[in-house]
């Protein structure tokens, strides 16, 4: 068995000497500081003429824009058109030198129409489902153009791309083969099944109990009722906005114009509003008299049934797509809804609200709700809303038709925007019976506000996050009192990390978060195991020295046994790029009379060591998780783990363990190294083993690897093996 050998690399020097200069908490004494880089404002203008027909030969000077009622200077002029993006000239005057490559992504030249197709299957049922794959199956065989991509999305309480991008309507075709039914939206959300809840228990106490008394109680009972379907209806509105947002931000490098086909039964924006009704309405049909006491409890307790701020949610998805150059064409999936005074097939309505017409009236004021979210995202990014038509096909082929012919105008606001502020905008044409559509503003989200939801949408949705390639590795170790210390390392290549020049340093600052989650994406505990800023402030030879090398970040926190989702997100200041990703940990619940093995650490980086007590401290020196696991053919694999509840022979009182290490090639075949004896405890309070070897990787052939590793405790005959992979790269050119 080889030994470790010290290796104190470039980065890791740095990195100790630095500590990644000075680590605080997210918004305490170093909140997170995002530079602007351009106030490029962009408005997508369609005009149409009386036949309703795309108006194709107008000019930049027959436009006027007006931002909050002042005439704005166009820089940026291009006409988008059948059957292909045409640009037919720009304004007079080059660009402000302040557009960086965040603005020009928007789309210069000639570029096909780039179509999301995000199916909402939080809200859309198994039954509407079939209607909505089969309009869009006859759209992408029979009206989709060539040189046109489309990329279809399901969301759901996790969030699916079934095919990326793509111009091929066969592959389209063949994704939303695989999209098949699977049951019914939760009644949770079904305001008719609330509606019916509340009847009934207000009927029950007052006749079972009978009395003011118990009226106060069931009024009471019935208000959490209706607060807690409020909640699972924002829930869903936040995790549907965020998967939205998260897609805007996806989609912004995309070059050109984007627009979202989003297909979906919406949520009613004031869920708690009709259902509260109700209340009023079931008092009123038992004929109770109430006194004037009794009535300031009843309007006591009904105050406290308050919506929930779903606004905010909204403002903030449109804002993302606005800046993203995003468009939300908006289905209803359900079609033509009928109103049934007696209820719906599955829940009948509140027999005093039937009575009083109070029924229709809930139901058309839950769809009308649910249909301004949908109306809001559309006509808040500049697209259009479809709804009350069963025939779905031909909401698909006029939000297309709508994508192919359109100006795109560019202007930078005359004034300083003004944080918090929203921001109209006004488009005119000099040429009469045409109707123009855009969008009418802008909301200027407050930087900190913005920069603190940007994070915490990454962490929902990290496959969404890749403008910085991040990587991390968690492994956890035995913790006190049932715990586990776990360890979450992050890198991230230091050549894609935007560095600014401030006099004689070289500048960013890091935002981190991650924080851990079950598998049915529950978070864990009430706040974020991590949370931090890291200033970096280099001088010449540091930068130079570390733009070859990883820069590196070591997080711990604690979690009871368990299995986890442990997702992380780094935003840099200076031209905030966003990355996230990943990591999967199980912490196993460590049995006193078993042998448990900690986490299997693989690394190829150590350095000196003062502090033996920490978990990752290996005869006197501090070994460093590889995130990624990659490694270099002419590199040692140095791996490191804990065994605990190793047992101690009776009478030398040492223990006995067995190790054999074994690699498993990518053709299949495995090679064993030499067994290794362990016959010493590192803590024996604890009856705690700490092991490492190295492994010689040269000689093998770049691939993906498995390392097996099998030991036993020879005392008591308990065995344990663990797997895990690692990749060799080939050798750079």
């Amino acid at each position: 068995m080889v030994q470790i050998t010290k290796s104190v690399t470039c980065c890791v020097a740095l990195l100790g000497a630095l500590s990644l200069l000075g680590h605080t908490v997210l918004g305490q004494d170093a909140p997170v500081r995002i530079r602007v880089t351009s106030d490029l404002v962009m408005v997508d203008a369609h005009v149409r003429d009386k036949e309703g027909e795309p108006v194709r030969d107008l000019t930049a000077s027959d436009f006027e824009v007006y931002q909050d009622g002042k005439l704005q200077k166009i820089t940026h002029f291009s006409f988008l058109g059948e059957p292909a993006s045409v640009v037919l000239g720009q304004a007079s005057g080059a660009l402000a030198s302040r557009q960086d490559a965040a603005s020009s992504r928007v789309g210069q030249g000639p570029v096909g129409i780039k179509l999301v197709i995000v199916i909402d299957r939080m809200s859309v049922d198994a039954h509407a489902l079939v209607r909505v794959r089969e309009a869009l199956q006859k759209f992408f065989a029979e009206n989709f153009r060539m040189g046109d991509r489309a990329m279809l999305v399901v969301v759901d309480n996790t969030f699916q791309i079934v095919q990326p991008f793509t111009d091929r309507s066969e592959v389209l075709l063949s994704a939303l083969e695989r999209l098949q039914p699977s049951g019914q939206p939760l009644d949770e959300l079904d305001h008719l099944a609330v509606e019916q809840e509340v009847e009934e228990i207000l009927i029950r106490k007052v006749t079972d109990i009978g009395g003011s008394a118990a009226l106060e109680e069931a009024i009471k009972v019935a208000g959490q009722e209706i607060l807690t379907y409020a909640r699972n209806v924002e829930g869903r509105a936040r995790i549907g906005l965020g998967a939205l947002t998260a897609l805007c931000n996806f989609l912004k490098p995309t070059a050109g114009r984007k627009s979202i086909l989003y297909l979906s039964f919406g949520f009613p924006v004031r869920p708690a509003q009709p259902v509260k009704k109700v209340i009023e309405s079931t008092i009123h049909g038992l004929g109770i008299t109430l006194e004037s006491s009794i009535r300031e409890t009843v309007s006591r307790e009904l105050s406290k049934i308050q919506d929930p701020n779903l606004f905010g949610y909204l403002e903030e998805m449109i804002s993302t797509a606005n800046r993203a150059g995003v468009s939300l064409y908006t289905i209803d999936a359900r079609g033509l809804v009928a109103i049934v005074p007696s209820g719906t097939a599955t829940h009948r309505g509140s027999v005093a609200a039937m009575l009083t017409g109070e029924s229709v009236f809930s139901q058309i004021k839950t769809l009308s709700d649910s249909q301004e979210y949908l109306t809001s995202l559309a006509y808040g990014t500049g697209g259009l809303p479809f709804y009350n038509s069963n025939d779905l096909l031909n909401g698909v082929d006029r939000a297309y038709k709508d994508l192919s012919s359109y100006y795109l105008l560019g202007y930078v606001p005359s004034v300083k925007r003004k944080e918090g502020t929203f921001h109209e905008i006004e488009v005119r044409v000099r040429r009469r019976d045409v109707t123009t559509r855009y969008r009418r503003g802008y909301l200027e989200t407050p930087e900190k506000q913005r920069t603190e939801r940007e994070l915490v949408t990454a962490l929902a949705f990290p496959e969404l996050y890749r403008e910085l390639p991040v990587e991390i590795s968690a492994h956890f170790f035995r913790g006190d009192k049932g715990q586990a210390r776990v360890f979450v390392d992050l890198a991230i290549p230091a050549s894609v990390v935007p560095f600014h020049k401030e006099q004689d340093k070289f500048k960013n600052q890091l935002a981190i978060l991650g924080l851990a989650k079950t598998p049915d994406g529950k978070t864990v505990g009430e706040k974020m195991q991590i949370a931090k800023t890291v200033s970096l402030s280099l001088d010449e030879g540091q930068y130079r020295e570390l733009r070859g090398q990883p820069l590196r970040s070591s997080s711990e926190f604690q979690l009871p046994p368990g299995t986890y989702r442990i997702p992380l997100v780094v935003r840099e200041a200076n031209e905030e790029l966003i990355g996230a990703t990943e990591a999967s940990l199980e912490v196993p619940t460590l049995n006193p009379d078993r042998l448990t093995l900690s986490s299997v650490v693989l690394s190829n980086e150590s350095m000196e060591s003062q502090d033996p007590s920490h978990p990752l401290s290996f005869r006197g020196l501090r070994i460093f998780p590889l995130p990624g696991k990659r490694f270099q053919g002419d590199q040692q694999l140095f791996v490191y783990f804990h065994a605990y509840n190793a047992t101690a022979d009776p009478q030398s009182g040492k223990p006995s363990l067995h190790l054999q290490l074994s690699l498993i090639h990518p053709q299949g075949q495995m090679t064993h190294y030499p067994i290794h004896e362990m016959s010493a405890y590192t803590d024996a309070a604890a009856r705690e083993i700490r092991q490492g070897a190295s492994i010689p990787l040269n000689g093998l052939v770049p691939g993906r690897y498995k390392l097996r590793i099998g030991l036993k405790d020879r005392i008591k005959g308990f065995q344990v093996e663990q797997e895990e992979e690692f990749e060799i790269l080939s050798p750079s050119p």
